[in-house]
């Protein structure tokens, strides 16, 4: 019995254990990744993680100029059983992962081209003449992980993520070890550089050592590859706006301030970052699966399975963010020395954009009922509302004017997602506003916290 025709568990099962290992391995993953960013955040300057985010927010924009959908193509698609259909898929993978770095390697001879003519913004991240070598040698990861098998993505439709998360972790672990082992006999960006990499080689490796047959080779079926790329162009299409509504961000300010403001955003952002990157961990590897076998049944159950999944990850989301938006600042603090401490206040404005976060999940109901064009239009109003706003908002107000603006964002397309789910019969305003008081109930128990620990200073001192 080979990975493609074993039988499965029952769906609730699933979504239980799915759950289970998708917020379990994240939990310990933040874990680990709190005490590696303390270790190294004494090791390394801020500048450092300035300069970082906005390499990885370059390759991430250069990667997805070629993103095909590949995962979201086999889950939902009924072909998964062929092995030609999966083989196209790693065929394509394969190829993808190269092009990305062809297209990394010529935006860096653009790059450097500019910065050596002097034809960038002087004393902003931009103007840092590593960034030329940084971004080819990082995208290089891509080129590794393109040849990682297929069998991961079935394990995602099948919502099995227990290995899944177990090479996760194990991955994360590694990287973790040569970035604190680098940083600390070479104190620079390379430790995090080099680090990145060997996390990306433990996990392929691992990936393909318990690959189960049949294996992966390179083929390109024609039927295949149209209907894949067909399917993919609406993703590509979506994911390229939705890029740059989430990271326009840091792409805009990398060219307003320096990399040292950058870096304090970029930790500030991190901890924002930490309930984003479940979220979509939790939607596109559990939800997006749970919601496309409900479609299956009826458009009812579609509904009902949406808003179950929403009640739950609706309270985690606002709890959280009324902590955050409360006790940022003593957040950074306690986990950062004092070079850090410009982070907390724009943690705690950046906060109220997570309120936002839980429309998300629309996005999947989208996909699933065949409508990604819903998805594209509400991602693309706020790309655009972040492209016009961010700079407007830093000439006239600063820094602290562009962080709002950047919060303002999140909440823009909300209108058109309650308009294109009502049109489809997804809406439910009552259990759209029923949690929103566990917003508040989390920023009270985070002042509790702040002025508990400010009166055990006051004694200890």
């Amino acid at each position: 019995m080979t990975q493609l025709d074993k039988p499965v568990a029952s769906f609730r099962k699933r979504i239980v254990s799915a759950t289970k290992w998708t917020f379990g391995g994240y939990a310990l993953s933040q874990v680990i990744r709190l005490l590696s960013g303390v270790i190294t955040s004494r090791l390394l300057e801020p500048e450092v993680f300035g300069l970082m985010s906005l390499v990885v927010v370059v390759m991430m924009g250069i990667g997805l100029l070629a993103d095909l959908g590949l995962v979201q193509s086999v889950i939902r698609s009924n072909h998964t059983y062929n092995e030609d259909y999966m083989n196209t898929i790693w065929t394509l993978q394969v190829i993808k992962g190269f092009l990305i770095w062809l297209l990394s390697i010529l935006f860096s001879i653009g790059l450097y081209l500019l910065l050596i003519n002097n034809m960038m913004p002087v004393n902003t991240a931009y103007s840092n003449l590593l960034l030329p070598i940084l971004i080819p040698t990082l995208t290089f990861s891509l080129v590794i992980s393109g040849f990682e098998p297929t069998w991961t993505m079935l394990a995602a439709k099948r919502m099995e993520q227990a290995l899944l998360t177990k090479i996760e972790l194990a991955s994360q672990l590694g990287s973790i070890f040569v970035t604190i082992a680098w940083a600390y006999y070479h104190r620079t960006i390379w430790a995090i550089i080099f680090g990145w990499l060997t996390g990306v080689i433990v996990k392929s490796f691992l990936t393909y050592y318990f690959r189960p047959k049949p294996y992966n080779k390179w083929h390109l079926d024609k039927k295949f590859t149209v209907e894949i790329l067909h399917f993919g162009k609406w993703i590509l299409l979506s994911t390229l706006i939705g890029f740059y509504a989430v990271n326009g961000d840091r792409i805009m300010l990398g060219g307003l301030i320096d990399e040292r403001q950058l870096g304090f955003y970029s930790i500030a952002y991190m901890f924002y970052n930490l309930m984003t990157v479940v979220y979509e961990k939790f939607t596109n590897g559990v939800v997006y699966s749970a919601l496309s076998e409900a479609y299956h049944t009826s458009h009812a159950k579609l509904k009902s399975t949406y808003y179950k999944f929403r009640l739950y990850s609706d309270a985690a989301i606002l709890f959280i963010a009324g902590r955050f938006f409360s006790a940022g600042h003593l957040i950074i603090d306690i986990i950062y020395d004092d070079r850090y401490t410009s982070a907390g206040p724009i943690l705690e404005m950046l906060a109220i954009g997570l309120v936002a976060l839980r429309f998300k999940m629309s996005d999947q109901c989208f996909t699933v009922i065949n409508k990604p064009f819903m998805m594209t239009i509400s991602t693309a109003v706020r790309a655009l509302f972040l492209m016009v706003a961010l700079p407007l908002a830093y000439k006239y107000g600063g820094l602290n004017a562009a962080i709002w603006a950047i919060v303002l964002t999140n909440f823009a397309s909300i209108p058109f997602v309650l308009y294109f789910k009502n049109k489809t019969d997804l809406l439910d305003i009552k259990k759209e506003l029923i949690v929103l008081p566990i917003f508040f109930v989390g920023a009270a128990m985070g002042y509790i916290v702040v002025e508990l620990f400010r009166i055990a200073q006051a004694f200890f001192n």
